[in-house]
Protein backbone atom coordinates (compact mmCIF):
# COMPACT_ATOMS: atom_id res chain seq x y z
CA UNK A 1 0.00 0.00 0.00
CA UNK A 2 2.87 2.17 0.52
CA UNK A 3 2.60 3.21 -3.37
CA UNK A 4 -0.67 4.40 -2.95
CA UNK A 5 0.43 6.80 -0.10
CA UNK A 6 3.15 7.72 -2.18
CA UNK A 7 0.54 8.90 -5.49
CA UNK A 8 -1.33 10.72 -2.84
CA UNK A 9 1.56 12.78 -0.53
CA UNK A 10 3.58 13.45 -3.74
CA UNK A 11 4.10 16.54 -5.93
CA UNK A 12 2.57 16.38 -9.71
CA UNK A 13 5.69 16.14 -11.94
CA UNK A 14 6.03 14.38 -15.18
CA UNK A 15 8.92 11.11 -15.78
CA UNK A 16 10.50 9.42 -18.32
CA UNK A 17 10.02 5.52 -17.79
CA UNK A 18 13.70 4.22 -18.62
CA UNK A 19 13.64 0.87 -17.32
CA UNK A 20 11.59 -2.63 -15.99
CA UNK A 21 12.71 -5.16 -14.44
CA UNK A 22 10.47 -8.28 -14.09
CA UNK A 23 12.02 -10.54 -11.22
CA UNK A 24 9.85 -13.49 -11.60
CA UNK A 25 8.52 -13.87 -8.79
CA UNK A 26 7.88 -10.41 -7.58
CA UNK A 27 6.40 -7.15 -8.67
CA UNK A 28 7.72 -5.29 -11.85
CA UNK A 29 9.76 -2.55 -10.94
CA UNK A 30 10.30 0.24 -13.05
CA UNK A 31 13.16 3.16 -12.55
CA UNK A 32 12.97 6.51 -14.54
CA UNK A 33 13.98 10.00 -14.00
CA UNK A 34 11.23 13.24 -12.92
CA UNK A 35 11.78 16.85 -12.45
CA UNK A 36 10.46 18.46 -9.29
CA UNK A 37 9.59 22.11 -9.07
CA UNK A 38 12.56 24.18 -8.43
CA UNK A 39 14.31 22.40 -11.36
CA UNK A 40 15.81 19.58 -8.88
CA UNK A 41 16.14 15.90 -11.43
CA UNK A 42 15.96 13.00 -9.45
CA UNK A 43 15.99 9.29 -9.85
CA UNK A 44 14.47 6.59 -8.72
CA UNK A 45 11.78 3.91 -8.93
CA UNK A 46 8.42 4.64 -10.56
CA UNK A 47 5.55 2.40 -8.58
CA UNK A 48 2.67 1.77 -11.15
CA UNK A 49 4.49 1.99 -14.34
CA UNK A 50 5.22 -1.16 -16.40
CA UNK A 51 6.95 -2.48 -19.45
CA UNK A 52 4.51 -0.37 -22.49
CA UNK A 53 5.90 2.95 -20.55
CA UNK A 54 9.69 2.51 -21.05
CA UNK A 55 10.48 5.00 -23.00
CA UNK A 56 7.59 7.33 -22.36
CA UNK A 57 7.01 10.38 -20.81
CA UNK A 58 4.42 9.56 -17.52
CA UNK A 59 1.90 11.80 -15.20
CA UNK A 60 3.55 10.83 -11.77
CA UNK A 61 3.40 12.17 -8.43
CA UNK A 62 6.98 12.61 -6.85
CA UNK A 63 9.30 13.16 -4.10
CA UNK A 64 12.99 13.43 -3.79
CA UNK A 65 13.14 9.22 -3.39
CA UNK A 66 10.16 8.06 -5.43
CA UNK A 67 7.18 8.76 -7.62
CA UNK A 68 4.16 6.67 -8.62
CA UNK A 69 1.60 6.69 -11.77
CA UNK A 70 -2.12 6.33 -10.57
CA UNK A 71 -3.23 2.57 -12.27
CA UNK A 72 -5.17 -0.28 -11.50
CA UNK A 73 -2.11 -1.68 -10.25
CA UNK A 74 -0.95 0.34 -7.81
CA UNK A 75 -4.71 0.61 -6.53
CA UNK A 76 -5.29 -3.47 -6.84
CA UNK A 77 -4.57 -4.35 -3.28
CA UNK A 78 -6.55 -1.86 -1.66
CA UNK A 79 -9.64 -2.07 -3.41
CA UNK A 80 -9.40 -5.73 -3.85
CA UNK A 81 -9.08 -5.87 0.60
CA UNK A 82 -12.30 -3.44 0.53
CA UNK A 83 -14.17 -5.71 -1.79
CA UNK A 84 -13.82 -8.61 0.42
CA UNK A 85 -14.31 -6.37 4.27
CA UNK A 86 -17.60 -5.56 2.45
CA UNK A 87 -18.65 -8.97 1.32
CA UNK A 88 -17.79 -10.29 4.42
CA UNK A 89 -19.33 -7.32 6.53
CA UNK A 90 -22.89 -8.09 4.18
CA UNK A 91 -22.75 -11.51 4.99
CA UNK A 92 -22.43 -11.07 8.43
CA UNK A 93 -25.52 -8.19 8.79
CA UNK A 94 -27.37 -10.74 7.02
CA UNK A 95 -26.81 -13.60 9.32
CA UNK A 96 -27.75 -11.11 12.46
CA UNK A 97 -30.38 -9.91 10.56
CA UNK A 98 -32.26 -13.15 9.74
CA UNK A 99 -31.56 -13.96 13.45
CA UNK A 100 -33.16 -11.01 14.94
CA UNK A 101 -36.34 -11.66 13.16
CA UNK A 102 -36.52 -15.08 14.65
CA UNK A 103 -37.20 -17.01 11.57
CA UNK A 104 -39.91 -19.95 11.80
CA UNK A 105 -38.21 -23.19 12.06
CA UNK A 106 -39.85 -26.43 10.44
CA UNK A 107 -43.49 -27.08 11.62
CA UNK A 108 -44.19 -30.03 14.50
CA UNK A 109 -44.05 -33.06 12.41
CA UNK A 110 -46.54 -35.87 14.61
CA UNK A 111 -49.36 -36.73 15.70
CA UNK A 112 -52.07 -33.29 16.54
CA UNK A 113 -55.29 -33.60 18.87
CA UNK A 114 -57.71 -35.96 17.60
CA UNK A 115 -61.44 -35.02 17.84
Amino acid sequence: MRPLWWYTTGTPAKAKVERCHDPGKGPLTCSGTWTLPGGAEHRGGIAGAGKSDVGEIVEVRASASHAATLTLRLAYAPVLFLLVAALLGYVTYRQRSGARRGTPGPEPTGQGPTS
